[in-house]
């Protein structure tokens, strides 16, 4: 997991730069780098939530045809007014990163001393922010999707911050995958319950519309007729690009509807998978 600001070099290089040119006086460090973030301002913030079902409305907002997933992580949070976060995220307003020009400016400003030994401590580990300690009600996003951040470590050499580093994976990190099949069924049902683009961003809602699919999209495997007192056929679909369910449905039927049989057994697998391990299982009855 990489911040924006971090995700090609130039837009690390002017990091500064973005913060100076959004900076609003009247809030600390953290809100406007909170509010930047929200606003698609490149940060060094990565984005949590503490509502799942936020999490769960994000990692399914893609328009390719691909997994999302969820990510759950249980570590250790400091308060927003903590040393750590506000010097973690001090860094982000100061284009001199040697480590000791950033001790000695970062307590200027302060009546505590941090030493540069506690402060490359800080910079070298993500912290999380505990959430509902960024106090900011102009920044409606942040409240409507219950908000956090986490600020990942820093790599240093030679006394310099030299690079932002991928948040660390630990041993309380969990990824559930969403398969996409089921993504546009869970963001009818998330929008049923008000997790939508109007709530949670302030923006127009729309519909997620994906490429067509290509004629030769669906290989048929095995299929065979079996007729005793009734005719049954089962056939195995292998889909060589993913589908949603309503998609899987329509092509089961028209399966089942060519196929002539009294009963349909049909199993849809992604292309590579081994037998059995379908995706979904459909059974149609000739009316």
């Amino acid at each position: 997991m990489i911040p924006s600001v971090a995700r090609n070099r130039q837009t690390f290089i002017n990091e500064q730069r973005y913060y100076e040119e959004n900076e609003k006086p009247q809030k600390n460090i953290i809100q406007n780098m909170a509010k930047m973030q929200h606003d698609g301002i490149p940060t060094r913030l990565l984005d949590f939530s503490t509502d799942p079902l936020v999490a769960l409305f994000f990692a399914t907002q893609e328009k390719e045809r691909a997994d999302a997933s969820v990510y759950l992580l249980i570590r250790h949070s400091y308060d927003a007014e903590s040393e750590e976060v506000k010097f973690s995220s001090f860094v982000a307003t100061r284009r001199n990163r040697c480590l000791e020009n950033l001790v000695n400016s970062f307590n200027e400003k302060r009546d505590n001393f941090i030493s540069i030994q506690k402060a490359e401590q800080i910079l070298k580990h993500g912290i999380f922010i505990r959430p509902n300690t960024i106090n900011d009600v102009e920044n409606q996003r942040m409240i409507e999707q219950k908000g956090t951040f986490a600020i990942p470590g820093n790599q240093i050499k030679n006394g310099n911050v030299t690079d932002v580093v991928p948040f660390e994976n630990d041993s309380s990190y969990e990824e559930i995958v969403i398969p996409f099949e089921y993504q546009e069924e869970i963001r009818q049902e998330l929008s049923k319950r008000g997790y939508t683009k109007s709530r949670l961003l302030g923006e127009k809602d729309e519909i997620i519309r994906y490429k067509s699919l290509p004629e030769n999209n669906n290989r048929k495997i095995d299929g065979k007729y079996i007729r005793k007192a009734y005719c049954q056929y089962s056939v195995t679909i292998e889909m060589i690009n993913l589908m949603t369910a309503n998609e899987i449905k329509e092509v089961g039927y028209q399966i089942a509807r060519n196929s002539g049989a009294n009963s349909t057994w049909i199993w849809f697998r992604r292309i590579g998978f081994e037998m059995g391990n379908n995706i979904m299982t459909q059974h149609w009855y000739q009316k």
